[in-house]
C-alpha cells in the first residue's frame, strides 16, 4: 500500500480509487491468465477427456494443497518473487496508473502462499470443457475477492495496520483453502475412478 501511495493521498475517496486502480490491474493478469488457460484447456479437449487427466488434475490440487499445509514448500524463482514492481517509475507512485501497472505486475509475482490457488484455479480451468468467458470470469472473480483486502488496506490503511495482524487467524484460513483444495483433488480422482469402474 505505501508503495502505490494510497497512504499519501488527501482523501479516503482517493485512497480507495488508488487501491481500486491496482485490483484492476491485478484483475485484468489473471484474466489474461483464465482466458489462456481456456484457450489451452480447449486445444487440448480430447485429452482432458481421459479419466487420466482427471487422476493427473486430482494429483495436482492434493500436491498444492498438502503444500498449503506446509507439509513442504514450493521453491518460488526469484524473478518471480522481486517481480516488476521495483521497475515501475517512481513518479507513477500514488497515481491511479501506476497503481494500476503494480497491480497487472503483482499479478505475475506469485507467492508460496497464493500460487497453490492460483494454480488450482489455472488447471481447473484448463482441464474444462468452458467458454473462454467463463474461464476469464472465474479468474476475474478471484482476483476480485482477492483484492478485496487490498481495496480495504488502501482506504483504510491506518485503521488497518492497527487492527488487522497475522496470527492465528491467517494459518485458519490457510488450512480451510488447503482442506478445499485437496478435497477438490479428491473429487477429480473420484471421478477418474468412476469411469474405469
Amino acid at each position: 500500500m505505501a508503495f502505490i501511495g494510497s497512504q499519501n493521498v488527501s482523501s479516503r475517496l482517493q485512497a480507495f480509487l488508488i487501491s481500486l486502480s491496482y485490483v484492476l490491474g491485478l484483475a485484468l493478469t489473471y484474466t489474461a491468465l483464465g482466458a489462456f488457460s481456456t484457450i489451452a484447456g480447449t486445444f487440448f479437449g480430447r485429452i482432458a477427456a481421459h479419466p487420466v487427466t482427471n487422476i493427473l488434475v486430482g494429483a495436482i490440487f492434493i500436491f498444492f494443497g498438502f503444500s498449503m499445509l506446509d507439509i513442504f514448500l514450493i521453491p518460488i524463482p526469484r524473478f518471480l518473487q522481486k517481480g516488476f514492481a521495483g521497475k515501475i517509475p517512481s513518479q507513477l507512485k500514488g497515481t491511479y496508473a501506476g497503481a494500476f501497472l503494480i497491480g497487472m505486475a503483482s499479478g505475475l509475482v506469485v507467492g508460496s502462499c497464493t500460487l497453490p490457488v492460483l494454480a488450482a484455479l489455472l488447471t481447473y480451468v484448463a482441464s474444462k470443457k468452458i467458454s473462454i468467458l467463463y474461464g476469464s470470469l472465474l479468474l476475474f472473480t478471484y482476483a476480485m475477492g482477492l483484492g478485496m483486502i487490498f481495496l480495504f488496506a488502501g482506504t483504510f490503511s491506518s485503521l488497518f495496520t492497527s487492527l488487522l495482524k497475522s496470527g492465528k487467524w491467517m494459518i485458519a484460513v490457510k488450512k480451510v483453502l488447503a482442506s478445499v483444495i485437496i478435497f477438490m483433488g479428491i473429487y477429480f480422482v473420484y471421478l477418474a475412478a468412476r469411469s474405469f469402474f
